[in-house]
């Protein structure tokens, strides 16, 4: 939310405010088109303090946006780092120089942890200010309907558990398989057949099933069974 530091790392784009009124204005004049901020990347010692953190979850979130992506730490590689050291040299941040480069060589402390600093502190005030992190996804009507809320479930699982630090993939994959399945995974699991799918395991069974559980769907009759 610092407009001198967004015209360093972004000359001639729109400041944070004009962004965060443009995203109101869709909200106000096109309520049901999903509207979010992307807070990426968090450059480290520039944008990743509690202050700021909590000022664009706060202020995207009184804005009206259905949610917030985000991505800590930002890639020095090749020219890029020497561009952005320069930058950062000819500019009022040059003290952050040092730190930076420390941080990229392992002297301060590990990415991982870094990571999960950082991703607890906006999972905090995400959760503070109710505002997902992740977007809605579209769900068709069609026999995909639930075969798509279950694999949003799973990868929205997967990707809470990740920025925790709990990464289990098993979760990822067995979301993304069901987006190609040719029939419900209602029917699948009203032949007690779960366990034939791709990735699916114990857990992830025993996880689709408690979501399946609680739809209705479940036990309304489809096709020709309606008249029977």
């Amino acid at each position: 939310m610092n407009e001198k530091l967004a015209k360093l790392l972004e000359p001639g784009s729109s400041t944070p405010v004009e962004g965060l009124e443009a995203l109101s204005l869709i909200k106000r004049e096109a309520p049901t088109i999903q509207v979010g901020v992307n807070f990426m990347p968090i450059i480290p010692f520039l944008e990743d303090d509690v202050d700021n953190i909590k000022a664009v979850i706060q202020e995207s979130s009184k804005a009206g946006a259905d949610f917030i992506l985000f991505s800590p730490g930002v890639s020095l590689q090749d020219n890029q780092k020497e561009f952005f050291i320069r930058k950062l040299r000819n500019s009022t941040y040059s003290h952050v120089i040092q730190k930076l480069l420390d941080l990229y060589a392992g002297k301060l402390i590990s990415w991982n942890d870094y990571f999960k600093d950082i991703n607890s502190k906006i999972s905090r005030y995400c959760k503070e200010f109710s505002l997902p992190l992740r977007m809605k996804r579209w769900i068709p009507k069609d026999y995909r309907k639930w075969n798509y809320l279950i694999s949003e479930s799973l990868l929205n699982k997967y990707y809470h558990d990740t920025i925790k630090g709990r990464i289990d993939k098993t979760l990822m994959w067995a979301g993304l398989n069901l987006n190609n399945l040719n029939e419900s995974i209602i029917d699948i699991y009203n032949r007690g057949n779960l366990s034939s799918l791709k990735g699916f395991n114990s857990k992830i069974i025993e996880i689709v099933e408690l979501l399946l559980q609680k739809n209705k769907d479940i036990t309304q009759k489809r096709g020709l069974d309606k008249f029977l």
